[in-house]
């Protein structure tokens, strides 16, 4: 994933140079404003490029969803890059979603046809959660 190249300085100098703008326009991981897809065209997937059918109910693109996980290497690579703009607002939008739904997260956020996300997967999941407190409480210089 970029967001990790950039975060733990995989990509450096001039592939920084070109990788870190690239990131920061492409509006597709904010999808229905959930930080971070871990894809910016959710909805672009040709057949060969969906998940292999399971023996339970899944949709083809679980993977291809917001997750905490994915928005800590986003909240990461915003810290090296010194980006406050952004991670302050990933963290208004990912406090926003727990807002809407009594104080609590879910574990992934799917990207719908008309913008927007569908919470799914565990409820009062604790993985936006304990990112939230580990990007503000690791760090409250940047705040």
């Amino acid at each position: 994933m970029n967001w990790a190249a950039v975060a733990f300085g995989v990509a450096a100098d001039r592939k920084l140079e070109l990788l870190w703008p690239r990131l920061l326009k492409e509006q597709g991981f904010w999808w229905g404003d959930m930080p971070t897809q871990n894809v910016s065209k959710p909805l672009a997937y040709d057949k060969w490029e969906y998940d292999e059918p399971l023996p339970v109910a899944a949709s083809p693109l679980n993977d291809v969803a917001a997750m905490g996980r994915a928005w800590y290497l986003e909240a990461m690579a915003c810290k090296r890059m010194e980006e406050k703009e952004r991670l302050t607002e990933s963290i208004r939008k990912v406090c926003r979603a727990a807002v809407k739904a009594d104080g609590y997260w879910r574990e992934r956020y799917h990207p719908q046809p008309n913008g927007t996300v569908k919470p799914a997967g565990a409820e009062k999941y604790c993985e936006y959660a304990a990112v939230l407190v580990r990007v503000v409480c690791g760090d409250p210089k940047v705040f």
